[in-house]
Formats: C-alpha cells, sequence, structure tokens
C-alpha cells in the first residue's frame, strides 16, 4: 500500500502534504455541489445553476487546480 502510494504521488508530482490538501479540497467541492443540489430541490429558485457549475469546474483539471490554487495560494 505505502509503494503504491507513493508512485502515485510521484504520477502526480505532489508531497503527502499538497495532495492531501486537494484531496481535501476537492472533497469539499463535491460536498459543497451536493449540498446546493439537494437545496436546489427543495427550492427550485436556489443555487439554479451552482451545482452545475460546480461540477463542471471539477470536470476541467485546469479550472480545478486555477480553483485550488486561488484559496491555497
Amino acid at each position: 500500500m505505502i509503494g503504491k502510494s507513493a508512485s502515485h504521488l510521484r504520477q502526480v508530482g505532489e508531497s503527502w502534504s499538497e495532495h492531501r490538501r486537494f484531496a481535501w479540497f476537492y472533497a469539499g467541492q463535491c460536498l459543497a455541489a451536493s449540498t446546493m443540489a439537494l437545496i436546489h430541490g427543495l427550492v427550485p429558485a436556489w443555487f439554479e445553476t451552482s451545482a452545475s457549475d460546480r461540477v463542471k469546474m471539477l470536470a476541467d483539471p485546469d479550472r480545478l487546480r486555477a480553483a485550488f490554487r486561488k484559496k491555497h495560494p
């Protein structure tokens, strides 16, 4: 498991702490998108495009990294 993790970190070019920060940022963005979608399901006037906009950002590696760097300079 350690060897596989080390290999993955080399592949993405990150240290363990950098990777953890990015993974937690990604998880937070997923949680935010899902919360917005749940609220939108209850009140359609709220978060009309927020959840789908967030999902599009998550699917675009360049936009995702830019958003991460903006929050974590």
